[in-house]
C-alpha cells in the first residue's frame, strides 16, 4: 500500500515537472554589459512576459530592474525594491561576516596574550622557586657554620678547662 502511494507520487511529480518545463522558455538578450532583457515565451512561441535584469557587483548576481528608454534611445535601469532589499541584506551579511572575523581575530590575539602572560608568570614562579632554593641552601650553610663555630667554641672551652 505504501509502495503504491510512493509510486503514484513519483509519477505525478515527473508529469508535473515535464508540464511546467514545457509551458514556457526564457530567452535572454544582453542589452549592455550589466543589463539584459528576459523574454518568457510559451510553447507556441508567443511572448508571455518581458522583464529586465541588472547585474549587481554587491550581490554578485542578476537582479530584476525597472528600465526606461531616454529620448536619446539610451536604456537606463534602476533596481526594483525587492532587488535593493537583497543587495542591502547581502551588504549587512558581509558586514556581519567582517565583524565576526574581526571578533575571532581579536579573540585569537587575546588568547595569545593570555598564553604569553601565563608563560611569563610561570617563568617568574620558576625564578622565585630557584631563589628560594638558593636561600634555603645559604641558610643550611649558615647553620652548618654556626654548628661548626659552636663545636669549635666547645672544643676550646674543653681545652681551657681540661
Amino acid at each position: 500500500m505504501i509502495n503504491i502511494r510512493r509510486y503514484i507520487i513519483f509519477i505525478f511529480g515527473i508529469i508535473l515537472a515535464v508540464f511546467i518545463t514545457s509551458c514556457s522558455n526564457k530567452k535572454i538578450i544582453t542589452m549592455d554589459k550589466d543589463i539584459r532583457r528576459v523574454d518568457v515565451v510559451d510553447h507556441n512561441g508567443y511572448m508571455i512576459k518581458t522583464y529586465y535584469e541588472k547585474y549587481s557587483q554587491n550581490y554578485n548576481g542578476w537582479l530584476k530592474a525597472n528600465c526606461k528608454k531616454n529620448k536619446s534611445n539610451i536604456l537606463s535601469c534602476d533596481f526594483t525594491s525587492n532587488s535593493l532589499i537583497l543587495i542591502n541584506n547581502s551588504k549587512s551579511d558581509n558586514n556581519n561576516k567582517k565583524s565576526i572575523n574581526n571578533n575571532s581575530q581579536q579573540n585569537k590575539q587575546n588568547e595569545q596574550n593570555l598564553e604569553q602572560q601565563q608563560q611569563e608568570l610561570e617563568q617568574q614562579q620558576q625564578e622565585l622557586e630557584q631563589q628560594q632554593q638558593e636561600l634555603e641552601q645559604q641558610q643550611q650553610e649558615l647553620e652548618q657554620q654556626e654548628q661548626e663555630n659552636l663545636n669549635e667554641q666547645e672544643f676550646l672551652r674543653c681545652e681551657e678547662n681540661c
